[in-house]
């Protein structure tokens, strides 16, 4: 295994974790099938609200940006394990 792949791999788990903790959609797959979700996601959200079947606001696609809103600002501040912000 190169050194570049055992990093991704270390960092797919951490960014799982986070997912987690969170409550946050995480997507797996091939690169092509994650394309093609974010895709139909702009698709859906490019919808009139009477095309979909919960609001804007609640839609599962949308819902992320609520629960960013809802954490604490530390959140958004520097990692403390990397120091990046």
């Amino acid at each position: 295994m190169s050194h570049t792949w055992r990093t991704r791999t270390e960092i797919s788990v951490r960014v799982r974790q986070v997912c987690d903790k969170y409550d946050l959609p995480y997507t797996t797959g091939s690169l092509l099938v994650q394309y093609g979700k974010a895709w139909r996601t702009i698709a859906k959200l490019s919808l009139p609200n009477k095309y979909l079947s919960d609001p804007a606001d609640d839609a599962p696609e949308t819902r992320i940006e609520k629960m960013f809103a809802e954490l604490e600002p530390a959140f958004v501040g520097t990692d403390p394990a990397t120091g990046a912000g």
